[in-house]
């Protein structure tokens, strides 16, 4: 069974029974041909969203035909609402989970000993409402005892509920205007409807898929459409996805899956005619302001000129020779035939750094240390050493007296983690930027001087509209970016474009040895720079013009 969320305020859920009663050509006796088959959960998972949508907006059409009540949609377009109902009345009804404090423990105890059975959320919410109204009465020379406190609850949490319930029939039943027929939006409404949805899909995710526009078209759409059943819902949300999804659209989508290479036969192909081996609604989409974004972002991480650190006082604020530490980025990472040093018989070479780090871990360090790229990234599993790489490196960035090390995260519990590991100057990329919640306005973002540097932890938690807002600030500021974050994590928020490609800065791989993406000759090419240009070292420290396809490494 596949469960569908409808709508959490409704509380209703829909099933879908992932089974199929076919022939199966495969059995070994005709009697055994006729048998129950489980469909791919993989495709049902996929319309999950567009089946929401649909299931939560015939249910409010429903709702409001056959009752008359208002369904109005949530704010935050998760769920609908029953208008009328108080925020009071939910919450008294609510089944989040609160905190218990020790008398509410002690109500909670009392509880199970008479009922043998624990008390849902709702009846120990209402039971915390019960303990700090009690609270704050006269107090008694003696305190009431568990089973008192237990029956006075019990008496008045059926009182209020009653009392509640009672008033609902008449703020919700028979509304003014429920269930009456709206005018279906055309022409230019419309369009601006198709546009926010796409928009508002796009800012999900850097590509989504039709099911997903679907859920975002019905929610910009009326809350009330005339009592349509379940049929015209599915139709008219249909018909609009298509219309979104139309070249030369209002939203400007643009489809990123390839065509089939190589033309399939007839029988491998479904009665609608798609391949077999093909899911329905597989199709990834994107938009064309979502490239451009992209293109941009990629030819600014190509650029050279921002901050850096010479070579000479890089290598000895990371307590390592430069002659050794170049070489040995030469040996591993560079061209054949690039200069360096032959490795010591038996792989007895001491240590790049005697500042406590690795030696691919030196060597990555080294690199965006001196790269003076205005994007340099910094990649490696978990586990691999980048916190401890990236503190070491913010510190020899603040003794060279170039600028600040300011930490960027996805979240203030982040950017205070980031903090005590030695970045004092860490902040959440909402306060950084000064978004201002509920808003696409900002309010400026924080200071940035020349020379300093910006890491973005976790990048690939980040979308694009962001790297790029983080990109715009350290460009007019003079200040370099350094991206951290672990290979092929968060999916879903890769690249829109398909041959789209990050220049790789450095890559640790937690052994003596740096795994850079140059091992992948086929994606990569090479800029025109000569041998021992700090620019341009190899995959390792991301040689400007080298380039690497996303999952490549």
């Amino acid at each position: 069974m596949c469960p569908v969320h409808a709508s959490r305020s409704f509380g209703s859920r829909n099933a879908i029974l992932n089974r199929v009663l076919r022939e199966d050509p495969l059995a070994s006796r005709p009697g055994d041909r006729r048998a129950w088959r489980t469909l791919d959960g993989t495709a049902l998972y996929a319309a999950k969203p567009a089946a929401g949508a649909i299931a939560e907006r015939t249910l409010a059409e429903y709702l409001s035909a056959r009752l008359g009540v208002q369904a109005v949609a949530r704010a935050d377009g998760n769920g609908w609402e029953i208008a009328g109902v108080s925020e009071a009345v939910r919450d008294q009804f609510s089944s989040r989970r609160r905190a218990i404090g020790p008398r509410v423990r002690q109500l909670v105890e009392e509880y199970e000993r008479k009922h043998d059975r624990t008390p849902d959320a709702r009846a120990v919410w209402s039971m915390a409402q019960f303990v700090t109204l009690d609270s704050r009465r006269a107090k008694a020379h003696s305190a009431p005892s568990r089973e008192t406190m237990l029956a006075h609850w019990e008496a008045q949490s059926r009182r209020a509920e009653t009392e509640a319930l009672s008033a609902i029939p008449d703020a919700v039943l028979g509304r003014p205007g429920a269930g009456r027929a709206a005018r279906p939006p055309g022409g230019a409404q419309l369009r601006r409807i198709l546009a926010a949805a796409v928009a508002d899909a796009q800012r999900c995710k850097a590509t989504f898929s039709r099911y997903e526009l679907t859920r975002m078209i019905s929610r910009h759409l009326p809350d009330c459409l005339g009592g349509l059943d379940g049929g015209q819902v599915t139709g008219l949300l249909e018909e609009l996805t298509s219309q979104a999804l139309r070249p030369g659209g209002p939203g400007g989508t643009v489809l990123l899956t390839a065509p089939e290479m190589v033309p399939v036969p007839a029988a491998y192909r479904r009665a609608d005619g798609l391949s077999l081996w093909r899911r329905h609604g597989a199709e990834i989409y994107t938009t064309r302001g979502q490239l451009d974004t992209e293109t941009r972002l990629l030819h600014a991480a190509a650029q050279n000129g921002a901050p850096r650190i010479a070579p000479d006082r890089a290598a000895a604020l990371l307590g390592a020779d430069r002659a050794r530490i170049e070489a040995r980025l030469w040996r591993e990472h560079g061209h054949p035939g690039a200069p360096g040093v032959p490795a010591a018989p038996g792989g007895g070479e001491p240590p790049l750094s005697s500042a406590g780090l690795a030696d691919d871990q030196a060597q990555a360090a080294y690199g965006v240390l001196t790269s003076g790229r205005a994007i340099d990234i910094l990649v490696g599993p978990a586990g691999t050493g980048k916190t401890r790489t990236v503190a070491r490196l913010a510190q020899a960035w603040r003794d060279a007296g170039t600028g600040r090390v300011i930490g960027l995260t996805t979240s203030t519990n982040a950017a205070h983690i980031l903090a005590a590991e030695g970045l004092a100057h860490s902040h959440s990329l909402a306060d950084f930027l000064g978004r201002i919640e509920g808003s696409d306005r900002t309010r400026g973002h924080l200071p940035v001087l020349p020379g300093d540097l910006l890491v973005v932890d976790e990048a690939s938690m980040v979308s694009t509209a962001d790297l790029a807002a983080v990109q715009d600030i350290a460009t007019r500021c003079g200040a370099k970016i350094l991206l951290t974050g672990a290979p092929g994590s968060c999916p879903r928020r890769r690249p829109a474009a398909r041959c789209g490609c990050w220049p790789v800065s450095t890559a640790i791989t937690g052994s003596t040895r740096c795994s850079g993406s140059s091992r992948s000759g086929s994606a990569r090419r090479r800029c025109g720079c000569a041998p021992g240009t700090p620019a341009c070292w190899p995959s390792t420290t991301s040689a400007a013009g080298s380039w690497t396809a996303p999952g490549s490494r």
